[in-house]
């Protein structure tokens, strides 16, 4: 696809001014997830909670890059979508090719974080990627279904900054 423009007016375009995008499985829609993603917080006091999510998407948009066939086959893509609940949550869902595998891994990841062990440098990207969601988010649920995955997050915005949240409920 291609257009031209302002990059904002661009990304409005491409999202069809919904808070809905799909971008193709490339290291260069990386930037353009960023954006988009930044684009749904207009408040200046929304900051912190912006990148939050920013580095949400990206750490999903990782594992969707892992799990993807190779560029030339039938140029694979995401589709994620933001869903703001309230002022202080959010829904992130990204909907992409799917991997039966990362079930079982998101399995061992949280049983790895539940026994309080951090990821290390020497796990698989997708791995490391999955304990990054988990640890940043509320929630974190991911289903496989017919070569399709969808990735559901729950975001809350942390009052005290990124790397301190709040006690909170848990949303299903």
């Amino acid at each position: 696809m291609i257009d031209f423009g302002a990059r904002a007016e661009v990304l409005a375009r491409l999202s069809g001014n919904r808070r809905r995008m799909a971008l193709p499985l490339l290291a260069s829609s990386l930037q353009d997830l960023r954006d988009w993603v930044a684009s749904q917080f207009t408040r200046s006091s929304d900051e912190a909670f912006s990148q939050k999510a920013q580095l949400v998407a990206m750490e999903l948009f990782h594992l969707a890059l892992a799990q993807a066939p190779s560029p030339q086959q039938d140029h694979p893509s995401v589709e994620f979508s933001l869903k703001f609940l309230n002022e202080l949550e959010c829904e992130l869902r990204m909907v992409g090719a799917g991997d039966a595998d990362l079930e079982e891994k998101m399995v061992r990841v949280c049983k790895q974080l539940a026994t309080g062990r951090e990821p290390s440098g020497d796990q698989p990207r997708d791995e490391m990627a999955l304990a990054a969601v988990s640890q940043m988010s509320q929630s974190f649920a991911l289903h496989t279904q017919e070569d399709v995955t969808v990735f559901h997050v729950a975001l809350h915005a942390d009052r005290g900054g990124l790397g301190q949240q709040q006690p909170q409920e848990r949303i299903n």
